[in-house]
């Protein structure tokens, strides 16, 4: 079927706008191993990791592919404890997913923006992100997300030594972790409450969720979270004065390999505690590194005990100087920042909404516009073909109109046709019998001459003498040179539908007794009687004539031989 001229511009039109769309939608080779990293990297980040290395970065041909990319690395690094250090790489996911409207990516590329920057000390950038992987996961309901970004905005109001906030969020974390029900981050969410609550001054609450903690250590027997939960008891016991306990879980520590330097400083706090400074003064000597301002509390405590004062004080005065600076460092950055960086977040992102609506609006008033175009172009074209289809019926109708009209006249032309060959089939019939008549009554004038001679005449002698004038006056009627005979053969024509003008007319060069002859013929007279007729002496000439006549007959076409052969016959 070809197509009509008419639609090539809307064909044309929808064509270039398919070659626009379909790059922007075309899948890169590399996007099922993408989606099948995504799918692993929870359970299996490490295999994750190798496979995210070995992705064609060059042949992530869209801006999806590009973004999912950027995701699952970030979170490849940071679940295998390296330093995700691209913020750029992470943004762009971010910025992508959330103009995409694909809130779950969008919620956990925003996490993981928010611990890259956490991991650079980027606090107060850090919170108003993890701030936000908060709000879609509330909205979502994903519990696990939302507990993880509880997560980081308490680990940041650790940082600035925010208790009460560090508090509120350690336990939307564990609340939602518990919901969650995903190990080990149920059992670590534990672990950042009871840290909470520690650096919040509940000590007793502290050593009731560490002694919990070390239970479900030993359930799942995760050293890590033991040697955690440890620490956290040794040093609640410390702020509670259980020295001796403090003493015990430290040494027990130091004996083990997951000891560090602050673990030996916590234990030579503990025996100051417990009024053995000539222990905590030895194990100080053999510890060679560990956090600054630690050691100066643990210098401090040692010099204080052994009457050391002025270096006691001088530990001291460099113990405020240092804390200061950090809490001046630290305290400064959320309160001051964050809240307005949060702020101006929104602010940008709902202005960036706004303008994607308007685009959108835009679009769809412009799709709007052209559907509306095609329709009433094709309306159009519509409306064409149903008056074409209209104005060629009526033609159609006119036609057979005329065509009826015409069959009409031709109907009763051949009526009046047929009438009048009618009447004249009845005007021949009428001749025909008039014909009949006159040939009978001149029959029966022959027979009343006849009967009237005998009644007349008593002398037989003279009767068959006027008898035979009689007949003799007959017969010469009807020959060659008889006055009835042109009537005869005039009624024949009429009768036999005029064969004998038309055998005049097919064979011109016959003499007038050879026609006379098949007049005769016609009518059916014996050969004797037609000798008499035509005053031959001898019948065989009737023979001979005959003969001859036929011979020409069949000199004529086979139509003309049927025609003029059925006297013969």
């Amino acid at each position: 079927m070809k197509l009509k001229p008419s639609l090539f511009p809307a064909i044309l039109l929808l064509a270039v706008l398919a070659i626009q769309l379909l790059p922007g939608c075309t899948p890169s080779p590399e996007r099922s191993r993408l989606e099948h990293i995504e799918a692993i990297i929870d359970e299996h980040p490490d295999s994750a990791m190798i496979l995210i290395d070995s992705v064609d970065t060059a042949a992530l041909r869209s801006d999806r592919d590009r973004a999912l990319y950027g995701m699952l690395l970030t979170e490849a690094l940071d679940k295998n404890h390296q330093n995700p250090s691209n913020d750029p790489l992470i943004t762009s996911a971010i910025n992508y997913f959330a103009d995409k409207g694909e809130r779950r990516r969008e919620m956990i590329a925003t996490y993981y923006g928010a611990r890259v920057q956490y991991l650079n000390n980027d606090f107060s950038h850090a919170i108003v992100r993890f701030f936000r992987a908060k709000e879609i996961a509330e909205e979502l309901s994903e519990h696990f997300w939302h507990g993880m970004a509880a997560r980081g905005i308490s680990d940041i109001y650790y940082k600035s030594f925010n208790r009460a906030e560090q508090l509120k969020f350690a336990k939307e974390e564990f609340d939602n972790l518990s919901k969650a029900q995903r190990q080990p981050y149920l059992n670590y969410a534990l672990l950042d409450y009871a840290t909470a609550i520690y650096n919040y001054g509940d000590y007793k609450s502290a050593i009731a969720f560490s002694r919990q903690i070390l239970d479900s250590a030993d359930t799942y027997n995760d050293i890590y979270l033991k040697v955690d939960a440890l620490k956290l008891l040794g040093l609640a016991n410390m702020s509670t004065r259980e020295f001796s306990s403090a003493i015990l879980i430290f040494e027990n520590l130091l004996n083990s390999t997951f000891a560090n330097s602050s673990d030996s400083l916590y234990l030579c706090l503990a025996y100051i505690g417990d009024n053995k400074p000539i222990l905590a003064k030895r194990l100080f000597s053999k510890v060679s590194n560990g956090e600054p301002s630690l050691r100066l509390a643990v210098s401090h405590r040692i010099n204080e005990a052994s009457g050391n004062y002025r270096a006691a004080l001088s530990d001291l005065n460099a113990l405020y100087d240092s804390r200061d600076s950090v809490l001046r460092d630290y305290i400064k950055m959320p309160a001051s920042t964050s809240t307005l960086d949060y702020l101006h977040m929104e602010k940008e992102k709902n202005k960036a909404t706004l303008e994607t609506s308007r685009k959108s609006l835009f679009l769809i008033i412009l799709g709007l516009g052209f559907l509306v175009l095609l329709l009433s172009y094709f309306f159009h074209l519509y409306i064409l073909k149903q008056k074409r289809e209209i104005e060629d019926s009526v033609l159609l109708a006119e036609a057979l109109k005329e065509q009826l009209s015409l069959e009409v006249s031709k109907h009763e032309m051949t009526v009046v046709s047929s009438n009048r060959k009618i009447e004249e089939y009845d005007k021949k019939i009428s001749d025909a019998k008039t014909t009949i008549k006159e040939l009978l009554s001149s029959k029966y004038e022959v027979l009343e001459d006849v009967c009237q001679i005998l009644r007349e005449c008593d002398n037989s002698a003279a009767a068959k003498r006027k008898i035979a004038n009689v007949m003799t006056s007959f017969i010469n009627e009807i020959s060659l040179d008889g006055k009835k005979l042109d009537m005869l053969e005039e009624r024949v024509n009429e009768i036999y539908g005029n064969v004998m003008k038309e055998i005049r007319k097919d064979l011109p060069d016959m003499k007038e007794i050879d026609y006379n002859l098949y007049l005769f013929m016609i009518l059916g007279i014996s050969n004797p009687s037609i000798s008499i007729l035509l005053k031959e002496k001898k019948i065989n000439a009737v023979y001979d004539r005959k003969r001859r006549l036929k011979d020409k007959i069949k000199a004529l076409s086979p139509v003309l031989q049927s025609k003029y052969m059925a006297p013969f016959s």
